[in-house]
């Protein structure tokens, strides 16, 4: 099943498929067209969102390699 999603801009408009228990996609898709709509900044700057990644890539590391891997950013 899932719900769909509407994608807009000024000269083309996409409606896209969200997957059953994407909701989280759905919901950062919602906020990024908000801080666009309101000219706002999003609710997660761009460098959490960096630190975030960089424990996640991290992680797949790690369970890759089989060692601990420090998340540092380069």
């Amino acid at each position: 099943n899932g719900s769909m999603v509407t994608l807009e801009s000024r000269d083309r408009k996409r409606t896209i498929r969200v997957e059953p228990g994407a909701e989280s996609s759905r919901r950062m898709v919602r906020e990024f067209k908000a801080c666009i709509v309101e000219d706002r900044e999003p609710v997660m700057s761009s460098s959490e969102a960096s630190k975030d990644l960089a424990v996640v890539l991290a992680a797949y590391e790690s369970a890759e390699r089989g060692v601990p891997v420090n998340p540092s950013r380069s």
